[in-house]
């Protein structure tokens, strides 16, 4: 636990991925950009869940961000870092196959983003134009380290971002 933070609010929500493989990265990030995943998953529905705390010196923040296969339900715990994204925008997420966006398309997303802390559903009939789900990340900026989830099997069933 953080010092001086303290359980706020965990937002839940579903969402679906079609395709064995998730981007994991900030909104803004083409498909070029080296500091951004690209994962492998389990088709299927994933909840997700955005956990919320008041951080001292920073108020309420988004601490992690994370993906869990409905299969493993809530015994998900942490396993091995598989990498660190960069984030500038303020914003990270998973998505199923996150198209490069243009200005105009970067400005129509940016005028939905109106929480925060914030969390939000990319969809394939919404600004995103794809499935997923972002947050804002923490602190801002910088860079995070993303966790597989195991199940109790120690099969992989998900995936965390940790922003603090």
């Amino acid at each position: 636990r953080i010092t001086g933070e303290k359980l706020m609010n965990i937002k839940k929500g579903k969402v679906v991925f079609e395709t064995t493989k998730v981007d994991v990265t900030d909104p803004g990030y083409d498909r070029s950009i080296w500091c951004r995943l690209s994962v492998d998953i389990v088709p299927g529905e994933y909840i997700y869940k955005a956990y919320i705390r008041k951080v001292k010196n920073w108020g309420n923040r988004v601490t992690k961000l994370s993906i869990i296969n409905v299969s493993a339900k809530s015994r998900a715990r942490l396993g091995k870092c598989v990498g660190e994204i960069g984030v500038d925008a303020g914003l990270a997420g998973f998505f199923e196959n996150k198209p490069d966006y243009g200005d105009k398309a970067w400005w129509e997303i940016c005028d939905t983003l109106n929480d925060y802390p914030g969390v939000y559903e990319a969809k394939k009939d919404n600004a995103f134009k794809c499935n997923g789900v972002l947050s804002t990340s923490g602190v801002g900026d910088g860079f995070y380290a993303v966790y597989e989830l195991l199940d109790w099997k120690d099969n992989r069933c998900g995936y965390t971002i940790l922003f603090i």
